[in-house]
């Protein structure tokens, strides 16, 4: 999917002048922000942002140039809404136990992050391990035709996916007046927590990954639009990435 790839970039920095094209690395010692493009034989496409420091550019989102509705409605995350209190994250950790209760086999349950929306917990049933996105009510109609069930069924697409680069999901389903979406936990370290860490030579490695996952995602008709580094997942040795949520 990725031959012929060539991976350029332009970078602008803070004071928001106009982009400069460049190809590889170019020695800067202020934090700016950086386009990736991909271009596959004449077709050329903005496929990620990021940010660099000093010589390393560092990943952090990517567009692909889809058609977009002009009426489209923006998600939570567009709307940049705060992360769930503690307080709804518990609400949320007891709908799970009863949900996994129902299927009569005990997971020892530990909460893992939050955002606008939904929260993601650890399932532990002795070897096996899992991660459970929990949905705050709020957010999730189970009227049929509904816009939070079409987002439910796009991602019941990759269920049982066969893309190396994406997190795998086991099952979606609608319990109570949540949902509930069951996915493989990667115990890799998120990104984020190891940017600073990424060698020079394993960058062009991470970003083709990424960017097998978002063609994945784009054969299937689905946008992430959440692509940071709170949501890759990275090998210790660097040479392999997961995109997650």
């Amino acid at each position: 999917m990725l031959q012929g790839l060539r991976v350029l970039h332009v970078t602008s920095s803070r004071s928001g002048r106009r982009p400069k094209h460049e190809v590889g690395l170019r020695q800067q010692s202020a934090i700016s922000c950086c386009s990736w493009i991909a271009v596959f034989g004449s077709q050329r496409r903005i496929i990620c942002l990021g940010v660099r420091f000093g010589r390393l550019p560092l990943i952090v989102a990517i567009c692909p140039r889809l058609p977009v509705a002009a009426n489209r409605r923006p998600c939570l995350k567009e709307l940049g809404m705060p992360d769930l209190s503690q307080e709804k994250i518990d609400e949320l950790q007891v709908k799970l136990e009863r949900y996994l209760e129902k299927n009569g086999v005990k997971w020892e349950v530990n909460f893992l992050a939050a955002g606008g929306s939904a929260a993601v917990f650890r399932g532990v049933n002795g070897e096996e391990k899992r991660a459970f996105k929990v949905f705050d009510p709020r957010f999730i109609s189970d009227e049929e035709g509904s816009k939070e069930q079409e987002r439910l069924g796009l991602q019941r697409r990759l269920i049982g996916h066969e893309c190396n680069y994406l997190v795998q999901t086991f099952s979606i389903e609608n319990f109570n007046d949540t949902a509930v979406i069951e996915m493989e936990y990667v115990e890799w370290p998120r990104l984020k927590e190891v940017l600073k860490h990424v060698p020079d030579a394993s960058v062009e490695v991470l970003i083709r990954q990424l960017v097998s996952a978002v063609l994945y995602l784009e054969a299937h008709g689905i946008v992430h639009r959440d692509i940071k580094p709170e949501n890759n997942h990275v090998s210790e040795r660097w040479g392999k990435l997961k995109l997650q949520d």
